[in-house]
């Protein structure tokens, strides 16, 4: 059995810090529809903190977060709307598990195949941009900090950050 060698401390400090502080990110003009989800996002960061570091991408929860603020912006494609339509399946199984045959094909999750090869390389392309602009703002944060001051802060997200993914 191989064992993963121990974290540097600066690993395990960016991790705690991106999983406690990570911004959430919306389509601009749209931040104020992440504040009620951002407990949650938090939450799914904690859950999935070793997936997110070994793939370097936010989880599907903050994805699919942003896909539903891009759709206010401009009408999706057919393979967004797949696969905002199978993350809010994932993210929210408990409530579609309980909702009628109607509702979920509302929803667009009834029946709804896998995601396939183009569609899977979107999601992960916007995941990884996603935790890409969430580790750069984290970053300018501390590099604009004060290394004389000492800063205690609560585990607290920050504010959403407003950006446009350019393939969305």
């Amino acid at each position: 059995m191989t064992t993963k060698p121990p974290k540097s401390d600066n690993a395990f400090v960016s991790e705690i810090l991106y999983t406690f502080m990570a911004p959430g990110l919306t389509m601009p003009g749209y931040e104020d529809m992440y504040t009620p989800h951002k407990d949650r996002a938090m939450v799914q960061r904690m859950a999935h903190h070793s997936e997110i570091f070994e793939t370097q991408q936010c989880t599907e929860y903050e994805a699919m977060l942003y896909v539903s603020t891009a759709t206010l912006v401009h009408p999706p494609s057919r393979e967004w709307v797949h696969i905002y339509g199978l993350l809010f399946d994932h993210c929210y199984q408990a409530t579609s598990s309980g909702a009628t045959h109607d509702q979920k094909l509302a929803l667009g999750i009834e029946d709804s195949p896998p995601l396939d090869s183009q569609e899977q390389q979107m999601l992960a392309g916007l995941r990884a941009w996603i935790f890409k602009k969430q580790m750069e703002h984290l970053k300018s944060k501390r590099d604009k900090r004060d290394p004389d001051a000492v800063h205690v802060k609560a585990a607290v997200s920050e504010p959403t950050v407003a950006v446009q993914y350019p393939l969305l």
